[in-house]
């Protein structure tokens, strides 16, 4: 209950502060039922439903899309408009859906919740989340080009953070440990076709000694039609650990060779390899963005 009052609080911050950002009128923001419009730009991935394997990174693109909303008076619910911009078969498509409505959780009270199959020319399938505290937006939907071809789009922000649900296995020669507790999450960043790769709370069995995190950036990114290909080898990594002899975090440098990671955003999983710390590591679970 103590989440959902701190996020409503959060939330109430946030409609104060975009009231100066998007919107013309000055009421300060006291109407939390006031309609507002976020205009953002969103990296949609694209692939023909016939045959996924056709699809290629060029069709990916990053469109503009507008986003007129408003809260209920307890801000249990997000009702919204969204206009969409993507490009299919080469061809820039716009469409727009109203009366869109999201709903929150008490777990998760900054996090609005959609699902929809309302009748919209060329569009079906709608769902997704929209999160207000973080400005974070993930969405699917199924559309029809105007040559008839159904695809497949999903869109999130140009640059995301994933964290993972995942199961870590590491085998050196003559042992082998599974791990349940290490979260491993993606920084992604397609201006510069780079990410940075965290592991966190991993541990060495062979010293033994767990690191809080272990912090590995430039990775190669490529951007796929169902989310992203991630690759390096070399790569320069810090870990971070503390020793039972000392409270004080030490540091220590790893470096991680034959990265190969696949995050599939239309089915939210990760299944990734590498090498680290004189051991081959498999990690495989779901991703949230």
């Amino acid at each position: 209950m103590m989440r959902k009052i701190i996020s409503a609080v959060a939330l109430t911050a946030l409609v104060f502060s975009t009231v100066s950002c998007n919107d013309n009128d000055n009421d300060n923001g006291l109407d939390r039922t006031k309609e507002r419009t976020w205009n953002v730009q969103l990296l949609n991935h694209v692939y023909d439903t016939s045959n996924d394997d056709s699809a290629t990174a060029a069709s990916a693109s990053i469109n503009d899309q507008k986003i007129v909303y408003r809260f209920s008076t307890d801000m249990s619910k997000l009702s919204f408009n969204p206009t969409i911009e993507t490009t299919l078969g080469g061809i820039p498509q716009q469409f727009s859906w109203t009366g869109v409505n999201a709903s929150n959780s008490e777990e998760k009270a900054n996090i609005y919740s959609f699902a929809t199959d309302a009748p919209v020319s060329g569009l079906s399938n709608f769902t997704g989340q929209i999160d207000l505290i973080d400005q974070n937006i993930y969405w699917s939907y199924t559309a029809t080009s105007p040559q008839k071809i159904v695809y497949r789009v999903i869109s999130t922000l140009p640059t995301i953070s994933t964290s993972t649900s995942t199961v870590t296995t590491s085998v050196w020669s003559d042992t082998t440990a599974t791990h349940q507790l290490p979260m491993s999450s993606f920084a992604i960043n397609p201006s510069k076709m780079t990410a940075t790769f965290t592991i966190s709370r991993y541990t060495d069995v062979k010293i033994p000694r767990t690191y809080m995190s272990i912090v590995a950036g430039n990775a190669t990114l490529a951007i796929t039609p169902k989310g992203y290909k991630i690759t390096g080898t070399g790569l320069a990594a810090v870990g971070t650990y503390v020793t039972s002899a000392s409270t004080k975090y030490q540091t220590a440098k790893i470096t991680i060779d034959n990265l190969d990671a696949t995050i599939d955003l239309e089915n939210n999983s990760i299944h990734a390899t590498f090498n680290m710390l004189g051991a081959k590591v498999t990690v495989s679970g779901t991703i949230s963005i």
